[in-house]
Parts: structure tokens; sequence; C-alpha cells
């Protein structure tokens, strides 16, 4: 059984869902915690095995929130993120 190749979201990518759907024009108050979030779920794939996509959409998503790399609108954010990952990995809300 092959298993599927799973689709990361990049730090850009997650710069314009903020800046399209939450705060025009925004950039990260702190970049340093946004890479963090980009590789979390990715980290999890490789080191813990983790293949569920919505588990590592729901991590993603935690970490976006936890971390608070945007001044304002990280939970937003964060879901819209947790959206788009499912998406890109062939699951729709």
């Amino acid at each position: 059984m092959a298993t599927q190749t799973i689709r990361f979201l990049t730090v850009s990518q997650i710069q314009r869902l903020h800046a399209r759907f939450v705060i025009p024009n925004a950039v990260p108050a702190q970049p340093s915690l946004l890479e963090s979030v980009v590789y979390l779920p990715m980290n999890m794939k490789h080191y813990a095995k983790e293949d569920d996509v919505f588990q590592l959409a729901a991590n993603l998503a935690e970490k976006i929130m936890k971390n608070h790399a945007f001044q304002d609108g990280n939970k937003r954010t964060a879901l819209l993120a947790a959206d788009m990952f499912l998406k890109i990995n062939g699951y729709y809300l």
C-alpha cells in the first residue's frame, strides 16, 4: 500500500493568507516564530512518523495560535492555514 505524499505550506503562503484574509499588508512581528510553525508538521512527519493529515493540520493551527508570529489575527490565520493545508492534501472542510 503506497503512502500519500503530504504537501506542506511555506512561510510565504501563510503570510499571503494572513495578508489577504486577515490584515492587508501585514508582516510577521517575529518571522522566526512563523518559520518554526512551518517546520513543525514536516518534523512531525519525519521524526514522529505522523501520517495523519488532520493531526498535522491541527498541530499547525495550534502552533500558529501559540507562537503569535503576527501582531494580530493569529487565530484566524491558524484556521485559514489548517484549511489550506487540508485542501492542498485533498481534503475539504
